[in-house]
This record gives structure tokens, sequence and C-alpha cells, in this order.
């Protein structure tokens, strides 16, 4: 099972429950904290019940998620989710994906905490089959390093294969202290189903570049920095001990304790070829504050500045704090701002290693890039009918140019309407017009600011029927013929209109289903021969159609054995009764298959015989005797019949 799902805490768990809220549970999905309630990725499982067996669904089943958390109240947001026959933890690429799950390596060992490590210059570790859907953009590595570094190179299909993308791993200066680190990918590479290899490089050609926890892949591209523009705080790579708030015009972090350590991570900031010397931030705070550590590479790096924030009267009231830069720096790093204090700090809006007046300049505007590269299409695209109209919903597109969607309607090869354009960002339409007893069907493509447009994305909806006439999940057509031991499944359709009924009418008694009555069953026992079923169907404003079945209800000892089980099991039939009849019925059926009609006849006969001494009598009810003499009658003439 699949789940995109984003928490600002630390998550909590889906059960999937089969058909009930107290049905049987096919498994539990755990969902991690991501940083964010819209840092989507995908929680994975294989299904398994309570005691760790595997669990394998088949059938046509009502599903309920229950959602239970594990230490927060708030759980999470659940975006889609969905069911595969794989194993989705070792293939599915927006999962997180274990190191030691490779399926080859060279040059590296599994550490007993369930990590890569003792990884060598150019070591590798392969893994099959990995599913991008529409596109990665970018790829997020758990790593921890020593003092060297290095890199790793993703390389899809083979070791000499087209390389994707580079993890730059800097010198954390400690295997204990694990971080997260993206790099970018190029999305026209990472489509579809490929076999990825990450290759490690060390510093120079050194071994030890790094040791990897796990890693997966993402729709959205990384963020570069420039550290002498406006940083905004809460666009952060990683982080803990805070949360996000919007206020008095600003989107900040906020909740800051000092007592829990909290740090946020920026991945790469470019410092350029020169050193900055001032670090700024935009802090309000209504208690004394408290003080921002900056370092780079790690945790426990090397501190380049402290900047001291002071209480401002309001944790909205927002002013500038500066401080000196007091270790040089220059070049790309990961820059890691630690809050320090003992109460509730400060709120953090911005930051930058340049002029402080970038805090109020507007954001310039995106100048898209022009390609003529088509962006990903839609997914998970939802369709309803109702009202004489269609509703639609969809995810995505999630493309960075990505710009609109364009829904085009059919019915019966033409265009319906207008080419309906929807913005990106909204991910519902609703199509008017739409007229009962037509199939349409829906295209949808994503189309980006270049104009490139997508392959598209084709969904139907077609007429429901009023209703389902079925025998053991089999439709019932015109023509058919059915044991007389079948059992006719009448049911309403998802066609049949609000305040709508349908009756069928057999043998001149008539059933009903609507939306109080969802079902009704209708046994064939006693209906030997041709019948005509008729369907009406009543709408809620008076009009009717009517649907003409004709069938030929026939019988054999099998239809008879399964009547006389049907019965034995209801209590019409019972007592030493039953298994008179059911060796009666065998010995008939032995002769017959020994080209003995004359026999088989006679065994009938006794079958009769049982049936109607009156010693019996309290052990079979009316009707099931009926049908039961019925039947036997029948097949007696049959074989009769064919022994002339």
């Amino acid at each position: 099972m699949i789940a995109r799902a984003a928490s600002g805490t630390g998550g909590g768990n889906i059960e999937v429950h089969l058909d009930s809220l107290d049905g049987p549970k096919a498994g539990t999905l755990n969902v991690e904290g991501t940083g964010g309630w819209n840092n989507y990725i995908d929680a994975v499982t294989v299904l398994k019940d309570d005691q760790g067996n595997p669990v394998t669904i088949t059938g046509t089943h009502d599903v309920y998620l229950v959602f239970t958390k594990t230490k927060d109240q708030y759980l999470f947001n659940l975006n889609w989710f969905k069911f595969t026959t794989g194993d989705p933890t070792r293939t599915d690429a927006y999962a997180k994906l274990k190191g030691v799950n490779y399926d080859s390596s060279e040059g590296l060992s599994k550490a007993q905490g369930g990590f890569l490590d003792a990884i060598h210059n150019n070591a590798y570790a392969s893994y099959k089959g990995i599913d991008f859907g529409s596109g990665a953009a970018g790829i997020t590595a758990h790593v921890a390093s020593g003092n060297q570094g290095g890199s790793i190179e993703v390389k899809l299909d083979s070791l000499n294969g087209p390389t994707a993308g580079v993890v730059e791993i800097p010198a954390l200066g400690g295997w204990d202290k694990w971080v997260d680190i993206m790099a970018n990918l190029d999305d026209k590479l990472a489509v579809g189903v490929h076999d990825v290899y990450l290759i490690f490089h060390g510093k120079d050609g050194s071994d030890f570049p790094c040791n990897l926890d796990w890693f997966t892949f993402t729709t959205m591209k990384g963020t570069a920095r420039d550290a002498y523009a406006k940083l905004e705080a809460e666009n952060r790579t990683n982080g803990v001990g805070f949360g996000t708030e919007s206020g008095g015009g600003q989107t900040y972090l906020a909740g800051i304790f000092g007592p829990n350590n909290g740090y946020a991570m920026y991945n790469y900031v470019d410092f350029g070829d020169t050193s900055p010397t001032k670090f700024h931030v935009n802090a309000a705070s209504d208690t004394s504050g408290g003080t921002v550590e900056v370092r780079i590479d790690s945790l426990n790096g090397p501190v380049i500045a402290s900047n001291k924030v002071t209480g401002t009267g309001g944790w909205q009231n927002f002013k500038v704090f500066s401080t000196d830069v007091t270790t040089p720096v220059t070049g790309k790093h990961i820059v890691f701002l630690l809050f320090k204090g003992s109460d509730y700090l400060y709120n953090l809006d911005k930051f930058t290693f340049g002029d402080p007046s970038v805090f109020t300049k507007p954001n310039p505007p995106t100048e898209p890039v022009e390609d003529h590269v088509p962006p990903g299409d839609v997914e998970n695209v939802l369709v309803s009918r109702g009202d004489g109209q269609l509703t639609l919903t969809w995810d995505g597109p999630y493309d960075l140019d990505a710009d609109k969607v364009r829904v085009t309607v059919t019915s019966g090869g033409q265009q319906v309407g207008d080419v309906l354009e929807v913005k990106r960002g909204i991910q519902k339409a609703v199509i008017p017009g739409i007229e009962d007893g037509k199939n349409y069907s829906i295209l949808l493509k994503a189309v980006d600011k270049s104009g490139n447009v997508s392959k598209g994305v084709t969904v139907d909806s077609k007429i429901e029927p009023a209703f389902a006439l079925t025998v053991n999940g089999n439709a019932v057509k015109d023509g058919d013929t059915l044991d007389d031991n079948a059992v006719l499944s009448f049911t309403a359709g998802g066609g049949l209109a609000a305040g709508g009924s349908a009756v069928l009418t057999l043998d001149g008694k008539e059933y009903k289903v609507d939306a109080q009555q969802a079902g009704v069953d209708v046994a064939l026992a006693g209906k030997l021969g041709d019948q005509t079923v008729t369907v009406d169907v009543y709408g809620g404003s008076g009009e009717s159609s009517r649907t003409t079945l004709q069938l030929h209800v026939t019988t054999g000892p099998a239809s008879i054995q399964q009547l006389i089980d049907r019965y034995s099991a209801a209590g019409d039939l019972g007592g030493g009764l039953v298994p008179q009849l059911t060796n009666a019925l065998k010995q008939a059926q032995h002769q017959w298959d020994g080209g003995k009609p004359d026999q088989a006849v006679k065994h009938l006969q006794d079958f009769l015989k049982h049936l109607d001494n009156k010693g019996q009598s309290g052990n079979v009810k009316d009707d099931a005797k009926a049908v039961l003499t019925a039947d036997v009658n029948a097949v007696i003439a049959q074989w009769q019949g064919a022994g002339k």
C-alpha cells in the first residue's frame, strides 16, 4: 500500500479495515513526520495482520481507513492512497528507500544499525525497478560523514548509464550526526521505471565519503540559495523544535523553545568568492529573546556568527537584528541556524548575509525559462456524475513550470462545448450540460509556461445501468438456460434516478428495489420450463422503461442435490429423510451414468416414495416437497424419453 502524505508533527498510523469499521484489519501503514504540512512523500508498507502474517486482498470490498495517533493529536494530511501487487518499500521512488535494500553492490558494507557504511571511493549500490512515474526532479539522501565528504552520483539503468544528478556531501565531522541532503535531478531522465545506481565518490579520491541510511525522490526541485538574498526562514530543508505560523503579513518559524535545542537546516547556501561581514535576521519576541547561532556543514561545524535577538514587545513586532560574521566563509555550504536560550525565544521571519534592505524589497518576478520538454500529466483523476454535470478532481501537474490543465469533453466522437482551461493550483472542474443516456470521454492535458503540452490522460463517464440481474456474479442475458437451484440477484444500479425504482416480475410475482431496498434475491426453484422476466424502471419524475428477458429453467440430479442442501440448511427438510433422498439420487445418477436408464428411473421413483412417506411428513415442508417432486418428475420424463 502507498499513501502520499505530509505531516508537520510526528505523523501517525493508517489502519486498513475491510467492509466495516470493525471488519478484518488488512494492515497498518505508518506515516512519519515529513517536516511540514506540504512536504509530501510516499508512506509505504507491505500489508500484514496483527500477527505479522502477509495479507493479500482480492475481490471487491468497502475499505475503511482508520487514522490513529502515535504521539501527536494532529497526524498528517493525506493526498491519495493506492494498493499494489508488488512491494512498494523497494520500488516506489517517492518512499524512503533503505540503502541496505540494494540488489547488487561493490565496495561497501551493511552496518548493524541498518545503514550503508565502510563505503570506498567508486563503490556502488544498485536498486532494480524504481518507479519514477511522471518524473522526479530531486533526491534527498539521509547521510552522515566524517572529515572528508564527497558525492553520490545517481545513474540510471547501468554503471555507465546517464547521470540523472549528483548529491554533494559535505564534511559533516561526525558519523553519528545524520542530516538530509537534497540535490536536483534531470526530470527528463528520471521518468518511468529504471534501475538506479548510486555511485559513491570520496573527496580527492579518498575512501569513506559518507554513510547512507535512506534516500527518496521528489517531484520538486531543490532551491538555489544566494547568501546575500532574502532567505525566508520557513523555507528550510529540515529542522526540529519549531512550528510555522502566519501573521502580520509574514510567514515565519514560531514556537521556538530554547530548552528543546531546536535548529533549522538550509541546503547549500552559496557565499560566492568573498566572505560576508554581517549576518542579519528579521525577528520578533514577546520575551527577552535569545540567540541565533550560525554553523556551517554540520550541527557541530564552525560557528560563523551569533546574533542576539532581544524583546520587541510582541510576537509579530518584527525588527532587524545584526551581528558580525566572525569566521570567514566562501563557496557553497549547508547552513544550520541553532536556536539558543532558556525560554520561548523569538519568531524568525527572514535572514541574509547581505544588505538587510532586501527584507523590504518585493520579490523580483521569476522569468520562466523557455524549454521544449512537455510537462508530466495530472494523476489520480476522479470523475463523478449527477444533476446534469460532471465533476472532475485530480492531482498535479507537479512540474515547476506547469501553467494550466486543458479539459476536453467528447461524446460519440464529437466535442462537447468549449475546451476548459484550469490554472495550476486549482485541481477541480465542473462541466455542465451533461445529458442522461450518453457516454462521455474526458481528456486532460497539462500545459507549461513555454506552451509545451503533455501527452494527456483520458477518463470515461459511462452510463450506469438502473439495475443489475446476476447469478453468482454473472450477468443474466436474454435466452439463458439456468438450473432451478439458481438464485437471481436483483439489485439497484448507479443509473437509477433519485426517487426511482425498478420492479422485476417473474411467474406473476413482483420484486422491487429502490434507495431503501437496494437488492433482493429471487429463487428459481419450482419455476421449470420457459419463463419470462420483465423489469420495469420508474424514474423519479414518472417516466418508465421496460426490459424483457426470456429464460429457460431446467433441472437435474446435481441441481436437485443443491436444493436438498439448501432446504436442509433452512430447516425445510430434515431428519432421516435427507440421507434417504440423497442416497436415492446418487444411485439414480450412478445407474444413468452406467447406461441403465430403467434402473435410474426406478431409483428416482424410490426418491418420490421416500418423499411421500407419511411417516416422514414431519420432516419436509410442503413448499420444499412440491419443488422436489416437480423436479424429479421432470428428470424421470427426460430420462424415459431418452431411453426410448
